[in-house]
Formats: structure tokens, sequence, C-alpha cells
């Protein structure tokens, strides 16, 4: 094998210390890149509390989930005695987000704390994209969930959270490119 066929290898003798760290290893600008990609939007998660680990793992892929509340342990004192610290926190998030995905799981689910941020989302101006449906934004007797019809509203058509990401990713891309081609 000539030494010039292998990058890694070249790259092996050329640099004395492990490649992990230097900001130039082949695996780490790889990686950044991927992140990078679906970085370039970031989304404020709203759902139910324990699916937190779920939009964990979307920000661990290298997706833009900009959302505090995800990690904050529900047993913590600042979760139970300091309400508005945490809602504050949302709401900086909510703000600096460029979109917002709504998630449910399970029909049965009621959403009350997502209204409160789906509400945000409208105030700032950001889009909503709704992955999966539960009882809170679904209509019945009382409601048609009117909120559901505002333009900033979109329904995916999915149940899955990491699809419903993606694909709301790439309507925002779509809407980006759009708008600089009539620019």
């Amino acid at each position: 094998e000539n030494k010039n066929d292998n990058p890694l290898k070249t790259l092996k003798s050329f640099f004395r210390l492990p490649l992990e760290i230097y900001p130039c290893n082949p695996h780490i600008l790889y990686m950044n890149k991927i992140r990078t990609e679906k970085m370039k939007k970031t989304f404020y998660t709203a759902g139910k509390v324990w699916h937190n680990s779920k939009f964990q793992a979307l920000r661990a892929e290298g997706f833009g989930v900009k959302a505090r509340w995800i990690d904050l342990d529900n047993d913590s004192d600042f979760v139970l005695n300091q309400k508005d610290k945490l809602w504050n926190l949302c709401f900086e998030d909510v703000r600096d987000a460029d979109f917002v995905l709504f998630y449910a799981e399970d029909f049965n689910e009621e959403q009350r704390g997502a209204l409160v941020e789906i509400g945000m989302a409208y105030g700032f101006g950001k889009t909503v994209y709704a992955v999966g449906r539960c009882k809170t934004v679904a209509p019945n007797e009382i409601s048609d969930v009117a909120f559901t019809h505002f333009a900033n509203w979109h329904w995916l058509p999915t149940n899955d959270l990491r699809e419903g990401a993606e694909m709301a990713l790439r309507i925002e891309d779509r809407k980006d490119q759009i708008m600089k081609e009539i620019a």
C-alpha cells in the first residue's frame, strides 16, 4: 500500500499527538459538517417532560435542539420551586429558536405547557410544526382547536419525531431558498 493512499496514516505521521485533540481530525471535521448542516436552524421542542430523552437524542445526533428544559431534573428544586425561572428559560429558548417542533406520542397526552409554548411561538412570529396528535390538539365537542388553523401551524405527515424534525428542517431550508430567489 502506498503511503499516500491512506490520508489518515499521512496525518498520523505528521501529527505527534493523538489526532483526537486536533480540530482538523478528519472524523471530527466530517461530524462537524453533519452537525453544521443539521444545525443551520435551531428548534424548540414542545412536548411532555417524559419525552425529554428523545429530544436529547435528537440533539446528540446533531440536530439544533434549543430547549434547556430537556436537561433539567424533574425532582430538582429549580423545577419544583422556581417555576417562574423555568418558564423564563422556555420563553428565551422559544424566542431564540428558529421554529418550534411540537411532539405528541400518545393521543391521551395532555399538552398544557406546550400550548403556552405554542402561544409564545406565535407571539414571536415563529412557525410550529406538529409531529403526532393528542387530545389537546384534536377537535372535540367543545373546541375546534382554532389555533391549529393559524397560518404558522403545520401538521407534519408523520408520528416519528426524528422524521418530523428532518421534514421541518427541509421545509425551513426550502423557505430560505425561496426567499433568496425572490430577493
